[in-house]
């Protein structure tokens, strides 16, 4: 009796079958899954997957915000030129505001960059003639200097009258704005004297009126041209008529 019971207590205790549907023991350390179970992780799963989705929806609107803000602020490290402009002479406070086209005053500066396109475009000098046309190439349109040039300068017109001891000077009497042609460009109307002379002597004279195409590129001024001209103020068009004779037109 004694024997067997010493075989006994050596057997293995029992194990319930994971897939049985009978009474399970109480040292039975693993158990089978069930379809609850499944449920519950699948739950889990979605709801992690629905926060991460969240935050990530929350931290793209915050780097929307940032990167709409930095976009915002990067003109601030741009270096441009300004205006200064006092009141009167004791005045302590000095207005310092961007060159742009809504500023006080560049209308004045317009005017002064037509008459100045006008002189050097339209005198007749030997002497004067490079630094002229050079000032007229950045004053104007690529498309407006090389008409100019056609017509003027390879067909040797000015080469011709400066053979001949023409010299011509322009005296520009008024530039005024007339009306906006495009939301780009405003247009201006100039009236200027033309003295042709020969050996000092006047030959001819003649009153000019002109309509002048202006447009404001600030982006394709190139880098020796920003001081001079930090608008990008461009003639665009130009056409002019001797007011003697109406029927005598230059496009």
């Amino acid at each position: 009796m004694l024997l067997n019971r010493r075989k006994k207590a050596k057997d293995p205790p029992p194990v319930d079958d994971f897939y049985s549907d009978g009474p399970k023991s109480e040292t039975a350390t693993v158990r089978a899954p069930k379809a609850a179970d499944f449920d519950l992780a699948h739950r889990r799963v979605v709801f992690l997957l629905r926060g991460a989705v969240a935050v990530i929806v929350v931290l793209l609107f915050i780097v929307a915000i940032l990167a709409s803000t930095l976009r915002g602020l990067m003109p601030l490290k741009e270096i441009q030129l300004g205006l200064l402009r006092m009141d009167d002479p004791t005045s302590r406070v000095v207005w310092v505001e961007p060159v742009r086209k809504s500023v006080p005053g560049v209308e004045l500066f317009t005017e002064a960059h037509i008459k100045r396109f006008l002189v050097n475009s339209q005198t007749i000098d030997g002497v004067s003639e490079t630094e002229r046309f050079q000032e007229a190439v950045w004053q104007s349109h690529p498309s407006i200097w090389e008409r100019f040039r056609r017509e003027r300068i390879a067909n040797g017109a000015i080469q011709k009258a400066i053979d001949s001891g023409l010299v011509r000077s322009v005296s520009v009497h008024v530039v005024q704005k007339i009306e906006s042609m495009t939301r780009e460009v405003d247009k201006y109307r100039a009236e200027f004297t033309m003295v042709d002379r020969i050996k000092g002597q006047e030959v001819e004279r003649k009153l000019v009126e002109a309509i002048v195409g202006i447009a404001y590129n600030p982006k394709e001024v190139s880098l020796e041209h920003r001081y001079m001209n930090p608008l990008g103020v461009q003639v665009v068009g130009f056409s002019m008529r001797f007011k003697e004779n109406q029927n005598q037109e230059k496009e």
